[in-house]
This record gives C-alpha cells, structure tokens and sequence, in this order.
C-alpha cells in the first residue's frame, strides 16, 4: 500500500482501538479494508474524477472494465472485492475478508448481527479518517 494508505489504515486502526474497540477481526480489517486499491496506481485526479463519475453516473462507472484507461477507476469501483481476496489468500478469518469485502456497503437501519455492529464501527472511522 502506498504511505497515505498505510497511514490511513493506521489511524483508523488507532481510533478504533482508543474508542474500546479490541475485535482482531475488526482490527485486522481496519488495517487491510483499502488493501484492494493497490491492485493500481491512484492519483488524487483519479479519485476525484472517480467521485464525480460515481455521482453523476454510477451506472456507467459499474460498467467500466479494469483494463485500459478504466482501470484504476474499476479498481477503486472494486477495491473491497479485490481486499478481501487478497485477505482470503493471505489467511485471514473469514470475519476478517467479509469485513473487508463489505466496508463500502450501505447499512440500513437496524443493525441485527456482530457482524453488521463491526462494520458499522469500521465504517464510522473510516469516514473520520
């Protein structure tokens, strides 16, 4: 992962663990949650452009293959897949990868399991960081 990157996991990580948080599952995905981005090289005009395009056409972005020009926009499209792969193969529980794969997804209203808890948490500083 790039320093920005890995100094983000960290804070999140940190922040997570200061607020009483001590799941290794949730610690271990807040460390890799970004991981996938890597699979690519990101600019910041990337990831502007990319949250343009996702709010003013995100049928279009969906469509986009991760080969060419598109690339690095798929791979930020894709990055919690692409993580929890890597994750996967590299040993983590499978709370761990599901954390991972879904720390983009939007959350409805009553959270009903752990898992859901966790990742609500995970998501909450995130965004913070």
């Amino acid at each position: 992962m790039p320093r920005d990157g890995q100094a983000h996991a960290l804070r999140v990580m940190r922040d997570l663990v200061r607020a009483g948080h001590t799941h290794s599952s949730l610690l271990t995905a807040a460390l890799l949650h970004d991981a996938g981005k890597s699979a690519a090289r990101i600019t910041p005009l990337t990831r502007s452009i990319f949250v343009v395009v996702e709010r003013v056409a995100p049928r279009r972005l969906a469509r986009w293959p991760a080969t060419g020009w598109h690339k690095p926009f798929a791979i930020l499209r894709d990055h919690p897949r692409i993580g929890a792969e890597w994750a996967r193969a590299a040993g983590c529980d499978e709370l761990a990868v599901s954390l991972i794969a879904r720390h983009q997804e939007k959350l409805g209203g009553a959270l009903s399991s752990e898992e859901d808890r966790l990742l609500k948490a995970l998501q909450a500083f995130d965004e913070r960081n």
